[in-house]
């Protein structure tokens, strides 16, 4: 079994691409580094459900303050402090700047499987055999919800 990734090239949101990067809004986009990950690197497991990334950000702080009884139990000024790649502290004059920002290459082609079921107070309760699932598409992130069109998902059972 081999993998079957899109080149960097062929993927205009990726820096190794010469090709232009036009959002679905028609801006001018901006391009990141871009990183092949798997299924294992790029599903993130939390208590409610899994995190697909598309674009992966790392912040690193050091401390910035220290409570002790020679500051009177007070911390002046921010408690952690974002650091520059040779570790010196960021100026906090506008945002902090990550240590990498790149997106996940490919992302839009790895399949979804969506499996789900619900419980209430009082009893009721359902699986995905039960219910049919929608999903918005959406002109856009600014777009009203009258404005997307629900599509079903696709329902395959026993694979």
């Amino acid at each position: 079994c081999s993998s079957d990734y899109a080149s960097f090239k062929d993927l205009p949101y990726c820096t190794q691409s010469t090709e232009p990067y036009v959002t679905r809004e028609g801006d001018q986009g901006n391009k990141r580094e871009c990183y092949i990950w798997d299924n294992i690197e790029a599903f993130v497991d939390n208590e409610q459900g899994v995190l697909l990334p598309t674009r992966v950000r790392r912040y690193d702080q050091v401390r910035g303050c220290v409570p002790s009884e020679a500051n009177g139990w007070n911390c002046n000024g921010a408690p952690w402090i974002f650091t520059k790649n040779d570790g010196s502290p960021q100026d906090h004059k506008g945002s902090s700047k990550p240590k990498f920002d790149a997106f996940v290459s490919d992302i839009e082609r790895f399949t979804l499987m969506i499996d789900h079921t619900f419980r209430r107070l009082g009893g009721m309760q359902a699986d995905d055999h039960d219910m049919n699932g929608y999903w918005l598409d959406c002109p856009s992130a600014e777009a009203k919800i009258s404005d997307c069109k629900p599509k079903q998902i696709l329902c395959v059972h026993g694979h």
